[in-house]
């Protein structure tokens, strides 16, 4: 299976367990893109919101935003990938001048839609969140290797860094 096939596979995974395994999935987006250690420490500017435009995040709910990553480099995912390539003793071939795989993980503004913090449903964001983070863990296994859950802006999305 391609890559494309096993992306769609993905998201209709990850909506599925959303819907309790209904065929009735939720309709989850996904956004892919290749990065370049660089291009991962210019996002996480933009994710501490310390740069960039960010006059579409509500200062108010940005601590309910949520970070994981590899050794514990919750604001700095460009050391986690660098300590993961190093610990790892991966040899990424200098010609790939992108060897990290970005995900934005999200679904319609619609389905979050509750009384929770934000104007969420706060179970669905969980059970939304738990699933998208299986699907990551299963489909790459230890190179996730920054997770970051996105509560301040309109829609929850889950940013995420994928070293091979």
């Amino acid at each position: 299976m391609g890559l494309m096939g096993m992306l769609a596979k993905g998201a209709k995974a990850i909506g599925q367990r959303v819907a309790g395994g209904s065929p009735k999935a939720a309709k989850v987006v996904m956004d892919v893109k290749r990065m370049s250690v660089q291009d991962v420490r210019a996002q996480a500017w933009h994710e501490q919101r310390a740069a960039g435009d960010v006059s579409h995040c509500d200062p108010e709910r940005t601590p309910l935003n949520r970070r994981g990553a590899y050794g514990d480099h919750l604001l700095d995912p460009d050391k986690a990938v660098e300590q993961f390539i190093k610990d790892k003793r991966l040899r990424i071939d200098r010609r790939n001048e992108k060897p990290i795989t970005s995900f934005v993980l999200s679904a319609s503004a619609e389905f979050f839609k509750g009384d929770g913090p934000g104007g969420f449903d706060e179970a669905k964001v969980k059970a939304w969140s738990a699933a998208s983070h299986k699907w990551l863990a299963s489909e790459f296994g230890e190179g996730v290797v920054h997770v970051s859950l996105h509560l301040d802006e309109q829609t929850p999305h889950i940013h995420a860094k994928v070293v091979p």
